[in-house]
């Protein structure tokens, strides 16, 4: 089953995209293995593990955390908190309260 999520890519702004809600998929759009950042109120920021090692370009900042690479936002299933639940239109503009894109670099 595919889910929404915020997608941030290096030098490009944010989008919602739609993504299986497999660890497979997962790690094709982040291009390798999965970081989980632990975001409040469920929310998950997905990174590729080795991004840094692979001289990825920066993508987001989120508190004091630089990202590298393909990065998205999901949300936990509240139901079933192994899984992830994907993110309605509320959760969408919520996410973003926490994620600093950058957009170029200097």
């Amino acid at each position: 089953m595919d889910m929404n999520i915020l997608a941030f890519r290096p030098h490009e702004s944010a989008r919602v995209e739609h993504v299986a809600n497999t660890l497979e998929a997962m790690q094709a759009l982040v291009g390798g293995y999965i970081e989980l950042v632990f975001l409040p109120d469920g929310y998950i920021a997905v990174a590729n593990e080795e991004g840094i090692m692979q001289d990825l370009d920066p993508s987001v900042r989120i508190g004091g955390q630089l990202l590298v690479g393909t990065v998205f936002i999901t949300k936990i299933d509240p139901a079933d908190p192994e899984n992830f639940a994907g993110l309605t239109d509320s959760d969408i503009a919520a996410a973003q309260q926490w994620v600093q894109p950058i957009i170029a670099v200097p």
